[in-house]
């Protein structure tokens, strides 16, 4: 599913929510955007992927720690070695990553995957529900790095960010958020990114269903660059 794309069709949406069919297409597709747009930014994270790489840069392990205050240091050390994302990479095809090793904002060192990084959580990709990547880390034994460049801006990578499928419990709240406000939508209450919030807060089960996706997919706080 491509970025952008919401999480749940408009036949899906029409099937649970508007069986007799009286809603258009195009309000149907305008109020699955509202909703998934409205689960991004709750989760703090979007669950389709870009169509084609994209290039993103990060600052590096020490750019971050000095950002933080002395209470999380000791909490975040591994952030020299480990480098947390605050997108997700959906796939490690067509990965690239690349470093600017003195500053110069150039990257002139191309890393090799399990040569010199490792991606995690090592195994994202299995089970069930495949989950993204969402950290990078030194290989110990590498010869290009021992940490991750001390500069903000000095880590370069090139990837297809997202997930690699989207969650069924993402696509199923998707469609359950549509039924809940359909009401209120018939009632005259447009749905729009600006207004779903509080359409959301005044339905029977919205506050439920958003509580139960922001738990289990929503983004944990990382001190990102």
């Amino acid at each position: 599913m491509a970025i952008g794309d919401p999480y749940a069709s408009v036949a899906e949406y029409k099937a649970r929510v508007d069986s007799s069919g009286s809603a258009s297409d195009g309000d149907v597709a305008a109020q699955l955007q509202a909703i998934c747009r409205y689960l991004d930014r709750r989760c703090g994270r979007f669950f389709g992927q870009d169509a084609a790489v994209q290039v993103r840069v990060y600052d590096g392990g020490d750019a971050i720690l000095q950002r933080l205050d002395e209470h999380y240091i000791r909490w975040a050390m591994d952030a020299r070695t480990r480098l947390y994302l605050p997108d997700d990479i959906a796939t490690t095809t067509g990965l690239v990553v690349k470093v600017d090793l003195d500053n110069d904002h150039v990257y002139e060192q191309t890393l090799v995957i399990n040569t010199d990084f490792w991606v995690g959580e090592p195994n994202a990709a299995l089970g069930p529900e495949p989950q993204p990547y969402t950290w990078l880390q030194v290989v110990p034994s590498g010869s290009v790095l021992t940490t991750w460049p001390a500069n903000e801006r000095s880590v370069q990578v090139t990837a297809i960010f997202g997930w690699p499928q989207v969650p069924g419990p993402v696509r199923e709240a998707t469609v359950m958020l549509a039924r809940e406000l359909r009401d209120l939508q018939r009632s005259g209450y447009t749905l729009t990114l600006e207004s779903i919030d509080a359409a959301v807060s005044v339905s029977p089960r919205g506050p439920a269903i958003i509580h139960d996706i922001v738990k289990n997919y929503g983004r944990q706080r990382r001190f990102f660059a």
